[in-house]
């Protein structure tokens, strides 16, 4: 290993360990609020993993109020960290879960899937250091649709005469409901309610059979949305211009519940807690609405602040506790100690792959020179030979993704729906095969420029990394997988000793299940293809007298010019009218990308200089990107289930 990567690898070493300590320290406020992995069997065999954030001063002799916080589809419970950290620092308990088929919890079927945060309720109904009279229950997303399901089956058990666990249900990014609970507008069986229909288990139908009346909302309700969510169906009286939600008759509708007094035409105040009451009992409605986008809903300073202030309100300032203001917090230190342990984590990579360069079994990977640069531009042919391919590299991932994605395996859904035993993964489906279809239609752009451009300028084989033999192709695989395995070994510990993983917003690495890693194989060739491709196309590009940070350059803006103008397009749009040109979820499905293929295009390149060949850089960020991916995302099929 070189002095400059013996450098880098201990910069990497200290970044990650200085990221998990001072990470750690945050979110415990400083030792103040203990937290830890819990796994609830429920009744129906599944497991339920979660977070619980207890404040030390949490005791039988002193219950604090509970609060159940659940992230949105396609995520884990770590994305509501911001929640967590600042409501337990605030003497809060709070159990944050991974929702079924996500993260570390069950992959259970479409019947329990719904029963998350009825489950997490439950469950901290039964804690003796959380005040039964004090529990409440928040999510974002589809977090939010599992809120209601609490919310619904804890309203229906109490109008049967058994315990009411909830005492307030605050909504982030979706939709509440606005009528009471009629047995004869329920459906008996199947997934979780959408919108104003509901399912009902046949013990909920039994017990609304015996109650032979409309259940209420007879609880605090409350809701958060983005300025411009573009999950918001809620304003057709406004001409479907969500940035007019207060305006909605629906805004009116859900504040009228308590008898706010409020008519159609007029505007719903943002902020503002209406009381008013319901079988003789006092109860609130408020909405609170941001300028920002639906998925910066659990990374937003202004929307965790409204939280804090819900629940200062609804369930009061914790005993033993001082009200802190709502401005006052510290998640964006502990999101920023996590990503300088991802950067660590990524800086790793590389100069561990050189260190086991340095054995005998691996250091034939590492090449004698470097494979030859194109011959600089002679004139004005070569320039626009150049850009043209360049252009057309750009082009096509944002050409193919709808098509692929939205039209092809997601069929037109609304979100990635589409998975088999075998492939369970509706998200990571379109993903991998959009990006093989990336692939292909680039290395035909490829071939036919090299076939009658380039190789009639004295460029072969060699010149571009492609040659490997079969022996050196095998060790390039197992250091791959080296190298991937030490990197997720690091994240274990860092779960395991600090409760910590790596992640900035929408892109995290974290633990996975055993499922996970079978479900990583059936992926991964997908994913190393593309990357090796990347790797071909990228590194091919370089021109004798650019610099080397030149090349970086026009390669990584190459790679994600694209689908930075579609997601330009779409908000900019979407901004300026109030209204989405294009399917929501394909869309935030490229945010990471606009950082981690840069990412991987830089440490492809270093990989490229070292060895020669496009292979291990490719398949060494195919393999960890595989990893990221499956273990980020929602799970619905897998043949051991």
């Amino acid at each position: 290993m070189s002095k400059s990567a013996k450098r880098v690898f201990c910069i990497a070493l200290v970044l990650i360990l200085v990221s998990c300590i001072f990470a750690s320290l945050i979110q415990t406020d400083f030792g103040k609020v203990q937290i830890t992995t819990v796994n609830i069997v429920t009744d129906s065999g599944s497991t339920l993993c979660g977070h619980l954030y207890r404040p030390k001063d949490a005791t039988a002799e002193n219950p604090l109020p509970g609060i159940v916080t659940c992230h949105g589809n396609y995520n884990n419970k770590e994305m509501q960290d911001v929640n967590a950290i600042e409501l337990s620092r605030r003497g809060y308990v709070v159990l944050n879960v991974d929702e079924y088929r996500h993260g570390h919890s069950s992959p259970a079927d479409f019947e329990t899937w719904h029963m998350t945060s009825v489950d997490a309720v439950d469950y901290l109904y039964e804690l003796d250091f959380v005040d039964q009279s004090l529990i409440a229950v928040t999510g974002h997303s589809r977090g939010a649709k599992m809120a209601n399901e609490a919310m619904k089956e804890n309203l229906i058990r109490a109008a049967a005469g058994q315990p009411m666990k909830l005492k307030a249900v605050l909504l982030v990014g979706s939709e509440p409901w606005f009528d009471s609970f009629k047995l004869e507008d329920a459906t008996v069986g199947g997934s979780s309610s959408t919108t104003q229909s509901f399912t009902l288990t046949s013990e909920l139908e039994a017990l609304m059979e015996e109650i032979n009346a409309p259940v209420d909302l007879a609880v605090n309700y409350g809701v958060i949305y983005a300025s411009c969510d573009e999950g918001n169906t809620m304003c057709d009286s406004v001409g479907g211009d969500v940035r007019r939600f207060l305006e909605s008759d629906k805004a009116i509708d859900f504040v009228d519940q308590i008898g706010a007094g409020l008519e159609h035409g007029q505007k719903v105040e943002d902020g503002k807690f209406y009381y008013g009451e319901i079988d003789g009992e006092t109860y609130s409605r408020v909405i609170f609405v941001n300028k920002e986008i639906h998925p910066l809903n659990h990374f937003s300073k202004a929307s965790a602040a409204d939280l804090i202030t819900y629940f200062y309100t609804v369930l009061g300032v914790p005993a033993g506790h001082e009200e802190i203001a709502n401005t006052n917090q510290v998640w964006l230190l502990k999101e920023i100690m996590n990503l300088i342990g991802l950067i660590g984590l990524f800086m790793l990579i590389y100069p561990l792959a050189c260190a086991f360069m340095k054995l005998p079994f691996f250091s034939e990977l590492a090449a004698a020179e470097t494979p030859r640069k194109l011959p600089g531009f002679t004139g004005s042919k070569d320039k626009l030979i150049y850009w043209l391919q360049w252009i057309l590299y750009a082009a096509i991932p944002p050409l193919l993704l709808f098509p692929v994605e939205y039209k092809w395996i997601g069929a037109g859904s609304v979100a990635p729906s589409t998975y088999n035993d075998f492939f369970g993964q509706p998200n990571t489906n379109e993903l991998v095969v959009w990006s093989l279809c990336i692939t292909a239609l680039s290395l035909i752009v490829y071939i036919l420029m090299f076939k009658f451009y380039y190789a009639k300028r004295g460029r072969t084989l060699d010149d571009i990394g492609v040659r490997i033999s079969a022996k050196r192709f095998f060790k390039s695989l197992l250091l791959s997988a080296l190298v991937v395995a030490i990197l997720y070994y690091i994240v274990f510990l860092a779960d395991f000793l600090f409760k910590v993983d790596f992640r900035i917003w929408v892109i995290a690495v974290k633990t996975f299940e055993p499922m996970h890693l079978v479900l990583a194989l059936t992926y991964v060739i997908g994913f190393a293809v593309f990357y090796i491709g990347n790797s071909l196309f990228t590194n091919s590009n370089r021109i004798e007298g650019w610099a080397e940070w030149k090349v970086l350059l026009v390669s990584c803006i190459g790679n994600i010019l694209g689908i930075s103008i579609i997601i330009a397009f779409q908000y900019i749009t979407f901004a300026s009218t109030g209204h989405l040109p294009l399917n929501a979820i394909r869309v935030i499905n490229l945010f990471p990308l606009v950082v981690l293929i840069p990412i991987a295009t830089i440490i492809g390149r270093k990989f490229y200089d070292k060895t020669g060949n496009i292979y291990l850089g490719g398949i060494v960020m195919g393999i960890f990107y595989t990893f990221v991916t499956v273990a980020n995302t929602r799970t619905d099929g897998f043949w051991l289930m």
